[in-house]
């Protein structure tokens, strides 16, 4: 039945340049977390600047993953809360990830403090990749719709169990940007029966770089 749909679904040029640029993604996807392991994912905005509170605190938690906890961050490779996580990261001498994406207008350089890289040409290769890789995801007290778009991403794939189920997802509210978002969460999609209240339980709202890393440590296993 399936290869009976497929078969009406027209062999674009664009469709199969697609499909060849998302393997190659995937193969060096697959070859760096063979090389590196797991890490802890940072989401956040390629907007934030130098000196604003959600550049320091993902500095910061960058920083305390690599130092006080010994994993490995990741992050999309670019400007603004990446890039704070991973200088934050190789600064305390940790393994420091990045996954950058090719072509996005808000994304025009990729960040010089990664160990390990890769340069995507498909976001979903991208956003899989930096994803799957994790142990435990932070999102950064500024993002956009890209860093929804990955939250709704984590949390569909752990109910799908193609990622561990129990990986933590952190999220930074230090200057109220989330609040909103959590509540309309609550209100709505899990008041209206929409959404499922265990998995809305599985975000975890915190207030400072500090306070995310006290939850990952709290929920990941000792390295030894």
């Amino acid at each position: 039945m399936t290869d009976a749909l497929i078969s009406h679904v027209p062999a674009t040029a664009s469709n199969r340049r697609l499909a060849a640029l998302f393997a190659a993604d995937m193969k060096l996807g697959i070859q760096l977390q063979a090389e590196v392991g797991s890490w802890i994912a940072h989401l956040g905005s390629s907007a934030s600047k130098p000196g604003t509170p959600a550049y320091t605190t993902a500095y910061r938690t960058g920083n305390l993953i690599a130092s006080r906890l010994r994993r490995a961050g990741g992050t999309g490779g670019s400007t603004g809360t990446m890039e704070a996580f991973n200088r934050g990261v190789i600064e305390a001498g940790g393994t420091s990830v990045g996954i950058y994406l090719d072509g996005l207008p808000t994304e025009q350089y990729r960040n010089p403090y990664c160990t390990h890289g890769i340069t995507c040409k498909t976001l979903l290769a991208r956003q899989h990749l930096l994803l799957s890789g994790a142990s435990g995801v932070v999102v950064g007290s500024e993002g956009g719709w890209g860093t929804i778009f990955e939250i709704g991403h984590q949390l569909i794939e752990m109910r799908r169990n193609s990622f561990d189920p129990s990986c933590p997802i952190v999220i930074i509210d230090e200057s109220d940007l989330w609040q909103g978002f959590q509540k309309w969460m609550d209100e709505q999609l899990v008041g209206r029966k929409l959404w499922s209240g265990t998995e809305y339980k599985k975000l975890l709202f915190v207030r400072s770089a500090e306070e995310a890393v006290d939850c990952l440590a709290e929920r990941l296993p000792a390295l030894i």
